[in-house]
């Protein structure tokens, strides 16, 4: 009986603890894809920006810490900052697991074989999802951001990626 408590305990932390790896890997992965788009498409960067900022939000006033400077503009180092931040307020098992870089390359590779795959395709998700969309995003970003997409090197925390911008 105290096994299987034990067991059904560690399936409840490895559960937990996939879930923040991944959600902190959509978070990078939409941050990055934002600084990709061209000036000229202010438009639709800056709404799939306000989407990014808007969960960034949410998760900061569920743990009480202070939003004023939270946005998808916020420069790397402070985006990485508020992603640990988040971490530890939100209780992941292993804060430095949830923040590894390999879940963010192994999320990129997935989402590029599918773009591949769907030509781009991506269908929407419901209106009411408070989700972010990277399928819609990499469909609304345009040939020119989907090309910088796909050739972007491995995710890394101490640097801006080169294919990146700031905006």
């Amino acid at each position: 009986m105290l096994r299987a408590l034990r067991d059904e305990d560690d399936q409840r932390v490895r559960r937990s603890q996939t879930y923040f790896s991944e959600w902190i890997a959509e978070l990078r992965e939409h941050h990055r894809l934002l600084h990709m788009f061209p000036f000229y498409q202010r438009r639709a960067r800056n709404e799939l920006g306000e989407q990014l900022t808007d969960v960034l939000k949410l998760a900061c006033n569920a743990i009480d810490l202070p939003d004023g400077e939270v946005g998808w503009r916020m420069a790397k180092p402070q985006f990485e900052d508020l992603l640990r931040r988040i971490a530890i307020g939100m209780g992941a098992p292993s804060v430095d697991d949830a923040l590894n870089t390999s879940h963010v390359n192994r999320l990129h590779y997935k989402w590029l074989d599918l773009a591949l795959a769907k030509n781009f395709d991506f269908k929407p998700r419901p209106e009411d999802s408070v989700e972010l969309d990277l399928g819609q995003s990499l469909k609304r970003a345009g040939s020119l951001v989907r090309i910088k997409w796909m050739n972007v090197k491995p995710y890394e925390v101490g640097n801006i990626d080169a294919s990146s911008r700031r905006c």
